[in-house]
């Protein structure tokens, strides 16, 4: 296909330039799209297997901890020490089930070593997150439509809303959901790297279309006398930052992220930039010199 062409021709030499300056903007589009397409593809496979490794390892830690979730009419309970106070960390995260029969410690809320959490009770689950000194972030029952919107509330109310919150809709949740549920994210996994992919493709474009008008606009205005027409010069922006795009997705997919994908986007095209521009031209003076008098 006359895109890989184009692609390895770039990234081989500055003489592909003379004959793609003349590229369509959807030509040019074009390539860039599929580059960008499959780049990442590169990019969500390799934080996919990364994501999907911590998966399986939390996978194992809560089927360990908890079981399996059984749900009934009167609740939802984990099939291992259900009778228990059960705590689950990952990372700056924490789950806390609570029986019916006992009452949410205040000491939960009070863990400055956490992000926030989720406090799960048979017929609610509750999310909160640290936001100030004295303010968490509080939904108080995600399963209904009553109580699940996001409100601010003082630490020291935390424990009495968190005891009282009730769910009348529980029956009617219960009822759509099978009696066991397992600890199995695979669905997760795949959106995961669906949306990895769309989000790495969307922002790859949005990087590459910025920064080429805002280089492709200097380069025109800057150059005396003018060599080539504006269009000329974003074709060449465009296809210049090429070995850039591949340079930052190798960056990506290999988990370096010491450099940000647009700094070594804008240092490749910076210093591609000006020899390919350079190339075309030469040639457009050496053409017009050729021309009969």
């Amino acid at each position: 296909m006359q895109v890989f062409k184009n692609i390895i021709g770039v990234c081989t030499g500055t003489e592909i330039f003379i004959k793609i300056s003349k590229n369509s903007l959807l030509r040019t589009f074009f390539d860039v799209f599929i580059l960008s397409c499959m780049l990442s593809i590169l990019i969500a496979a390799s934080q996919s297997y990364t994501l999907l490794k911590n998966i399986d390892a939390n996978e194992i830690k809560l089927s360990s901890t908890f079981g399996e979730i059984q749900i009934d009419s009167s609740g939802m309970y984990p099939t291992k020490n259900s009778d228990k106070v059960i705590t689950f960390f990952h990372k700056e995260l924490r789950l806390d089930y609570v029986p019916a029969n006992k009452i949410v410690s205040k000491e939960i809320f009070n863990d400055s070593n956490v992000l926030g959490g989720l406090i799960w009770r048979p017929k609610s689950i509750s999310m909160w997150i640290n936001y100030e000194k004295e303010e968490v972030i509080l939904v108080r029952n995600i399963l209904s439509q009553k109580n699940n919107k996001m409100s601010y509330v003082h630490r020291n109310e935390l424990q009495p809303i968190i005891n009282s919150v009730e769910n009348d809709e529980f029956s009617e949740f219960a009822s759509a959901l099978p009696s066991r549920v397992p600890f199995e994210f695979s669905a997760l996994t795949i959106f995961a790297c669906v949306a990895l992919f769309f989000y790495w493709t969307l922002f790859a474009l949005f990087i590459v279309f910025a920064y080429t008008f805002i280089f492709s606009s200097f380069s025109f205005m800057l150059s005396s006398p003018k060599k080539a027409t504006m269009k000329e010069y974003f074709v060449l922006s465009i296809y210049a930052g090429i070995p850039g795009m591949i340079i930052a997705s190798v960056f990506l997919a290999l988990n370096l992220y010491y450099i940000s994908y647009p700094t070594i986007y804008a240092v490749s095209l910076l210093i591609y930039l000006f020899p390919a521009m350079r190339r075309v031209e030469l040639d457009t003076i050496s053409n017009e010199s050729n021309k009969p008098k």
